[in-house]
């Protein structure tokens, strides 16, 4: 279950809707406000960052430290990918392995890999290994409307460098940022028509990461302006060509929750080992429909 967007139940979706003039909203401070306002912004497909709004959960405690001592024995899937986020191929490793290269990735000491493949344990079934602490430490299912009969929690845990390809999910997602960094390219449904997936194996050009990667994230205003930067450098990809204004970046810290409508189209490139856990919930027809 934890694949949420290959489930059969599942039919992809592309809702019309505007894209928003800025990518960042606060988080209302009640759990109920939070989870109107959630659902009016998948009424309205529009996607936002609401910054630090899972700062106070307990899964802003899980470190690399925390997932070396609760899950570092646990085996799971891996995809090594290109700089595309394509999957050349994939294994099975235990997390403690991937934490362990991320550490020798940092202090210089992990080779390059010849084949410039990066691991990335993408969608694995984080419910199965930690149900109690999942619940409790990553309560974003509680933003969804009591209409959602099947909530679906992940994990995604990628070294730096490593990308998910550009692709839309089919239904309604809250992705938590626990730690690391993560820029993400988003467009609307309405540009879904207009991307030339030809050039869908050039990777996004360096001088996009680099724009946040050298640029100071301690304040909002500072996160805006690097967004503002890599955005423009980010239509200039070739994929982008037909439709560049519906473009945005958004850069997402640990404590972020990205509110994601199905249909929008997003490319994730992690600029460290990052870990996030995005939640996906949909309401299920009447028995026998």
């Amino acid at each position: 279950l934890c694949l949420a967007h290959t489930l059969s139940w599942q039919e992809l979706a592309v809702l019309m809707g505007p894209f928003l003039s800025r990518s960042t909203t606060a988080a209302p401070s009640h759990p109920h406000d939070r989870r109107e306002q959630a659902e009016e912004l998948f009424r309205r497909s529009e996607c936002v960052v609401w910054r630090g709004a899972a700062g106070a959960w307990p899964c802003r405690a899980w470190d690399a430290a925390w997932l070396d001592r609760h899950l570092g024995e646990c085996s799971v899937k891996v995809s090594y990918k290109d700089s595309c986020g394509d999957v050349v191929r994939r294994g099975t490793v235990a997390i403690r392995q991937l934490l362990n290269e991320a550490r020798e990735d940092q202090v210089g000491l992990k080779p390059a890999s010849a084949d410039g493949l990066v691991a990335y344990a993408d969608n694995f079934d984080i419910a199965a290994l930690i149900p109690e602490q999942l619940r409790t430490g990553v309560p974003s299912a509680s933003l969804f409307g009591a209409n959602r009969d099947l909530v679906i929690y992940s994990g995604f845990l990628g070294l730096a460098r490593s990308v998910t390809r550009i692709h839309v999910d089919s239904e309604d997602n809250l992705i938590t940022t626990i730690f690391g960094r993560k820029l993400v390219v988003l467009l609307p449904p309405s540009a879904q028509s207009h991307l030339d997936f030809e050039a869908r194996d050039v990777p996004l050009d360096q001088t996009v990461l680099r724009a946040v990667t050298e640029a100071d994230l301690s304040a909002p205003e500072l996160i805006e302006e690097a967004e503002a930067e890599a955005t423009a450098l980010a239509r200039r990809h070739p994929m982008f060509r037909q439709c560049p204004e519906a473009v945005r970046v958004v850069v997402l810290q640990g404590g972020d929750i990205l509110v994601q409508p199905q249909g929008w189209s997003h490319w994730v490139h992690n600029l460290d080992l990052a870990f996030s856990v995005p939640c996906w919930a949909k309401a299920l027809p009447p028995p026998g429909n």
